[in-house]
């Protein structure tokens, strides 16, 4: 009979599926191990993302739970994110990348205070419904930004810019600036390649004709980065082309 034939089978992939899961989430692991260990040598702080910008906690701010815990408790615990602001801004944007937000003004003391004050955990404390119904689908929730992210590899943040002479550190988009249509052409070209790609990797590790053991676990490395990519970089941050792009590149 076919049903006992196919769970027999179902049941000895289950092996080959673990053996490829743990292929495919050890470069995740190691790239974690790596960065602690780095930081520890480098800044004497060991830390899986060591100098990092405060994503989670702008895109809160944006969400409002953060942006409302702020405005309650600013005066009494004197959070470095008030002194910077005169007024709590609404957008992730205006906190991270305007030329009023911390990447422009905090100092590298200010921005190691903002990492080791627990605004986003006391945000959640005060506001748990509201900070976990940003987590679910939802406009601008998490799952949705990480499945726009997926699909977005195209050439959308590709603009001519400038180095200001006054400042080298500062890139300027000239005003006039817009893809050129040779430019959106290959970026059309790279989501239909890509994307056709992806569905035909899936599509191979299911039939045993198609691809090897070996095979499969290759795929799923190649998956399971696209799907963990998406997720980390869109769906924490905001879905931006150049983040899904980057891994066609490698």
């Amino acid at each position: 009979m076919p049903w006992p034939r196919s769970g027999r089978h179902w049941r000895s992939g289950w092996p080959q599926l673990g053996a490829s899961a743990l292929a495919a989430g050890a470069p995740i692991v190691l790239t974690l191990i790596v960065n602690v260990v780095s930081s520890a040598a480098v800044f004497d702080a060991p830390s899986a993302a060591p100098r990092r910008l405060p994503v989670l906690l702008a895109r809160s701010i944006e969400d409002d739970p953060a942006r409302w815990h702020l405005q309650e408790n600013c005066a009494r615990e004197g959070y470095t994110v008030c002194e910077l602001f005169d007024e709590i801004p609404s957008t992730a944007w205006e906190v991270l990348w305007s030329q009023d937000g911390l990447t422009w003004r905090a100092t590298a003391e200010q921005s190691d205070r903002i990492r080791r004050e627990v605004i986003l955990w006391r945000a959640f404390v005060d506001y748990p419904l509201q900070q976990s119904w940003s987590l679910v689908p939802g406009p601008w929730s998490l799952v949705r930004n990480a499945a726009v992210q997926f699909v977005s590899i195209g050439a959308n943040n590709f603009y001519p810019a400038r180095i200001e002479s006054h400042d080298p550190l500062r890139v300027a988009i000239l005003n006039d600036a817009r893809p050129g249509a040779l430019l959106n052409g290959f970026g059309a070209f790279w989501a239909a390649t890509t994307l056709g790609g992806v569905a035909a990797l899936a599509a191979m590790a299911r039939h045993d004709r198609l691809a090897s053991g070996r095979e499969r676990e290759i795929i799923a490395v190649v998956l399971v980065g696209l799907v963990a990519n998406a997720a980390i970089f869109g769906g924490l941050s905001a879905p931006v082309d150049r983040y899904q792009g980057r891994l066609i590149w490698t």
